[in-house]
C-alpha cells in the first residue's frame, strides 16, 4: 500500500523501478547509456547544524562557492524542512537576482547566475511518463547546476556523482528554525572536493560529523 503522505507514490515508484530494473544498471551521459556500479561510491558524510534560515542559506552559499557546471544537489526532508530556503541561499551566492520559489506545480524553474541553476521538484510526480518528460539526462548535460527537491525519490535515475543534503528539524532549544543537515558526497567528483568543502563548512559542522 502507499504511504500516508504519498498515497499513490509508493505504487508508482514500485512500478517505475520494476520497469527500469535493467535500465537502472546504466547512467546518464549526453543521452547515451554508460555502465555504472550498482552501489554508488559514497565519499564522505558531514553533519551540519543551523540555528536560523539565514544560517541555512549561508551553508548553501558555502556550497555554491565550490560547485562546477554539471553538479547535482539532492535535497531531501519533510515538508517545511527548508529545501527551498536552501536553494534561495544557493542561488543568491551564484548571483541569481530573480526570486527563487519552489517549482512544486511547474516541476522545473530555471535561473540565470554565474552558473545557471536548474531547480527541480519531483514531489508531485504521479507517473513514469512525467519523470521521463522532465528530460533529466539533457538537464544534467546542460551548463549549470541542478538542484532537486525530493530527489531521494529518484536516486536510481541520477548520475554517479551527486551531493545529497538531508534537512531535518534541529533541537527545539535552539529555536524553531534550527535544522540538522546531513550531507553525503557520492562519486569521485564530490569526493575530491569533500575535504575542501568540509573546511568551508567548518562553522556549521556538528560535533558528530565525520569526513
Amino acid at each position: 500500500p502507499g504511504s500516508p503522505l504519498f498515497p499513490s507514490r509508493t505504487l508508482f515508484l514500485c512500478s517505475w523501478f520494476a520497469r527500469r530494473a535493467v535500465d537502472n544498471m546504466y547512467g546518464w551521459t549526453r543521452s547515451i547509456w554508460r555502465p555504472k556500479p550498482m552501489v554508488k561510491e559514497s565519499a564522505a558524510v558531514i553533519g551540519l547544524a543551523s540555528n536560523s534560515v539565514e544560517s541555512t542559506q549561508a551553508i548553501a552559499g558555502a556550497f555554491a562557492n565550490h560547485v562546477v557546471t554539471g553538479d547535482v544537489l539532492v535535497l531531501s526532508g519533510d515538508l517545511g524542512a527548508g529545501k527551498t530556503a536552501f536553494t534561495q541561499g544557493f542561488g543568491a551566492a551564484l548571483g541569481v537576482t530573480e526570486r527563487i520559489t519552489s517549482p512544486t506545480f511547474t516541476l522545473v524553474h530555471e535561473y540565470e547566475g554565474r552558473l545557471p541553476v536548474h531547480h527541480v521538484d519531483v514531489y508531485r510526480l504521479t507517473s513514469a511518463d512525467e519523470l521521463i518528460d522532465l528530460a533529466l539526462p539533457e538537464m544534467f548535460d546542460k551548463e549549470g547546476v541542478t538542484v532537486i527537491e525530493w530527489g531521494d525519490l529518484i536516486l536510481p535515475e541520477l548520475p554517479r556523482d551527486y551531493a545529497q543534503l538531508k534537512i531535518s528539524l534541529g533541537e527545539l532549544s535552539l529555536g524553531p528554525d534550527s535544522r540538522r543537515i546531513d550531507v553525503t558526497f557520492s562519486g569521485h567528483s564530490w569526493g575530491v572536493r569533500s575535504v575542501e568543502l568540509a573546511g568551508a563548512l567548518g562553522p556549521w559542522i556538528d560535533g558528530g560529523a565525520s569526513c
